[in-house]
């Protein structure tokens, strides 16, 4: 009974620190995309996108930690089924703001930047490849956007769920089997 509340009171904290997470990731993704396109030097874009790099990353996993170890002192008969669950819907909701903010970049703010370097990469693809395969890869790049998401969607809600996986691991919380026993550190 007490394990049904605690699924219920996972939403409204996963989704805020979900939109959180999906916000700064697609920052990142705006403020690197921006410095390419301003054409800074490729030395200062490279340096200043690896530090940016690993703010969003470090900030990213801090934030998860935050996240679960509030639920988990929220909710200290949560098993830690439950906690990992917490994790994988801020993992989710985090992944779905992030992969439609880059979908919304790549077909409708800026559409004209990434059509330039597909068209780039075809034209130096295309003398290598037969008439068939150079057409198949021109249509499937139309759908560039749509591929975009559904990859970032993909990727992200994978990553997050391993994090919160590793992460709940280590959260003080009831064993699943005993049901019982809470887990000692």
């Amino acid at each position: 009974m007490e394990q049904n509340v605690i699924q219920k009171n996972i939403g409204t904290p996963a989704g805020i620190y979900g939109l959180v997470l999906g916000m700064i990731s697609s920052a990142y993704l705006l403020i690197t995309q921006w410095m390419v396109m301003a054409e800074w030097p490729a030395f200062s874009v490279m340096l200043l996108n690896m530090v940016l790099w690993v703010l969003k990353t470090g900030g990213c996993l801090m934030i998860m930690l935050a996240f679960i170890r509030r639920f988990s002192s929220e909710h200290p008969q949560a098993q830690r089924s439950a906690i990992f669950q917490a994790g994988m819907l801020l993992s989710i909701l985090s992944a779905i703001v992030y992969s439609a903010f880059s979908f919304a970049y790549t077909a409708y703010i800026c559409p004209e930047y990434f059509a330039e370097q597909i068209e780039t990469v075809l034209q130096q693809l295309t003398p290598h490849m037969d008439s068939n395969t150079a057409a198949a890869m021109e249509k499937s790049m139309q759908n560039f956007p749509q591929m975009t998401f559904f990859s970032n969607l993909i990727y992200c809600f994978v990553y997050g769920t391993i994090l919160s996986y590793i992460i709940s691991r280590y959260i003080p919380g009831k064993e699943n089997s005993t049901g019982d026993k809470t887990e000692e550190q």
